[in-house]
């Protein structure tokens, strides 16, 4: 119980900082169908050009391993690194599929240091970078 209160007192904290120091923060839902069995080490997030539809790379995410806390719950701890090299360090709740436990939901913070617009990501380990995903979000 304490390494979740801990947990969510840290992430309390990262957001009230994000806040306080002028970055945009938000919310980044990702479902990933097949976080372990691929062996996903991140996602690279890209800001799509409103004129061209070309990709700029927007941001890194770097994911620890998945661990269990208090009451069976599982969360995963990440790094996100901006394009301008800074990063910050959060934990998402690991939420598996009911149905498919292979698919796992994660709540990931982005601070944003690029203009608001379409935003998409690609996951990426050892064998290389998957094409962006299909779907964007606004930011």
């Amino acid at each position: 119980m304490f390494l979740v209160s801990r947990t969510l007192v840290v992430l309390g904290l990262l957001l009230s900082t994000l806040l306080l120091s002028g970055c945009d923060a938000y919310v980044l839902r990702v479902v990933l169908t097949d976080l372990e069995e691929s062996a996903i080490d991140g996602l690279e997030v890209y800001r799509i050009d409103d004129t061209t539809g070309s990709l700029t790379a927007a941001g890194v995410y770097r994911f620890s391993e998945i661990t269990t806390v208090g009451g069976g719950r599982e969360v995963m701890s990440y790094e996100l690194t901006s394009v301008s090299g800074e990063t910050i360090q959060a934990a998402s709740w690991v939420e598996r599929d009911a149905q498919d436990p292979s698919v796992v939901t994660l709540m990931l913070i982005y601070s944003i240091e690029m203009p608001p617009g379409r935003y998409k990501v690609a996951a990426y380990n050892d064998a290389g970078t998957s094409p962006p995903s299909l779907e964007e979000t606004f930011f």
